[in-house]
């Protein structure tokens, strides 16, 4: 499952709710989290292309995400990857209109 969470405001509410009702389904699953602003994006990818016969379920999340720039590149990687056995969170802080924030949610389809 894939969440992207965008905006300035409520995005760490957000986040908590997501994370919250996923660990309620999934009593157990481990949780790693990666931050863009401590170059921790290579980590991030390397364990979302990483899969395992003998793992269980994971939670990735991928936070500050808007400091790599190219968002478009990051949802395609994303898109392409093999989701069922990882929850997928990335949050992405912006600023822009609901114009930017329709198209990045298009993007994600």
């Amino acid at each position: 499952m894939f969440y992207f969470i965008c905006g300035t405001e409520s995005r760490e509410l957000k986040y908590l709710e997501i994370l919250d009702d996923i660990k309620k389904k999934n009593p157990g699953i481990q949780e790693f989290a990666f931050d863009v602003a401590l170059k921790e994006d290579d980590k991030f990818f390397e364990k979302l292309n990483f899969n395992s016969i003998f793992g269980g379920k994971e939670i990735l999340v991928l936070k500050r995400a808007e400091k790599l720039g190219n968002i478009e590149e990051v949802l395609t990687l994303v898109s392409n990857v093999e989701m069922d056995s990882k929850y997928v969170i990335i949050d992405f802080h912006t600023e822009g209109s609901k114009k930017m924030i329709n198209y990045l949610l298009f993007l994600m389809k």
